[in-house]
């Protein structure tokens, strides 16, 4: 049986429609205001997907809280019921960033390297979330899905967290990993005659790598800890 993906970010999502309900806003007229699909906002609702950065100050923007309330309750709430907008603590010694990157892939693998993307901001995690999951921040890369082969599971500009030390893959789980000098993130299973990358969407084929392959031609880069919209 595959492994169900993780529902993570509860306390998100209901802070997300406690914050809308407030506002006496739809999904759809939240959607409207934000420029936000009103599906990519039905799977925040849902606690299945979290906004990168850039979407999560949109929202607190357009729901009157802040960005630190609404990734973390990091403010009060009064007794009324209104959210409180306060100044976003600082979150130095109680969160740990993690750098978000490009990658370049020459020919051969020798040549493949993950550049830090500085234009963006980097995603915040409370280091109760490390401690949990057993991460270092250090060992997480960030990084964008492109394409929608995972649809949808993960969809096109998604965020995804690749752990860079996890390289074993485990059958049903999903790795970011090189194969013939390109770069996939896929699900992997095991098979008799090796691996297969298992896409989510059903357009497109199941990639065959055989137990013999050399280590030039196929690479697991990491397994993904974590996922957002």
């Amino acid at each position: 049986m595959p492994k169900p993906v993780e529902t993570k970010a509860a306390e998100f999502s209901d802070r997300l429609v406690l914050a809308r309900e407030n506002k006496g806003m739809s999904l759809s007229q939240l959607s409207k205001e934000t420029g936000i699909s009103y599906e990519m906002l039905r799977r925040y609702s849902e606690g299945i997907a979290t906004p990168r950065h850039d979407k999560l100050e949109i929202l607190a923007e357009k729901l009157g809280v802040t960005p630190a309330w609404l990734q973390f309750g990091d403010t009060m709430m009064p007794a009324s019921g209104a959210i409180a907008v306060q100044e976003e603590t600082d979150t130095k010694y109680t969160h740990k960033e993690v750098q978000l990157f490009d990658y370049k892939l020459s020919a051969g693998f020798g040549n493949f390297s993950w550049i830090a993307n500085h234009k963006e901001a980097p995603l915040v995690f409370r280091e109760q979330w490390f401690r949990a999951k057993g991460l270092r921040a250090e060992d997480l890369r960030g990084m964008y899905v492109k394409g929608d082969s995972m649809s949808p599971e993960l969809n096109n500009m998604d965020t995804v967290i690749i752990d860079i030390t996890d390289i074993d893959p485990a059958d049903g789980e999903i790795y970011a990993c090189l194969y013939n000098e390109k770069l996939f993130i896929k699900r992997i299973r095991h098979t008799d005659k090796g691996l297969l990358l298992v896409s989510s969407n059903p357009e497109y084929p199941t990639i065959e790598v055989p137990s013999d392959v050399s280590s030039d031609k196929f690479k697991i880069l990491g397994r993904m800890a974590w996922r957002g919209g």
